[in-house]
């Protein structure tokens, strides 16, 4: 659980970074709650809580998602309301499994 770890896996998975501050969150409290990572409003900063250390899938996964709502806040700004709330995390859930396609066809 270490940023050596992070930008190890998001370069593996070309995961961009570039301009947004990672934070480790080693909350032992947190562990096995289901809570992965957190995008900032702002598009500048993710959090990475210790379940999304599970595995490398699970930290490419979070990774993926967090990043993509770090661009949807840079782009539109926080959401006004649920439903647009709600489009930002449908839109980050469906990309996921893209990163990890895209992460295990360059392990090859």
């Amino acid at each position: 659980m270490n940023l050596k770890t992070v930008r190890r896996i998001a370069g593996e998975a070309e995961i961009g970074f570039k301009g947004i501050k990672v934070n480790i969150v080693r909350d032992p409290g947190l562990k096995g709650r289901g809570i992965f990572g957190y995008a900032h409003p702002n598009g500048k900063q993710i959090d990475l809580y210790p379940d999304a250390f599970g595995s490398p899938e699970t930290l490419v996964r979070t990774l993926g998602h967090e990043r993509t709502h770090a661009m949807q806040f840079q782009l539109h700004g926080k959401p006004g309301d649920s439903v647009l709330g709600g489009l930002f995390e449908e839109a980050a859930y469906g990309i996921e499994d893209a990163f990890i396609l895209h992460w295990r066809s360059r392990l090859k």
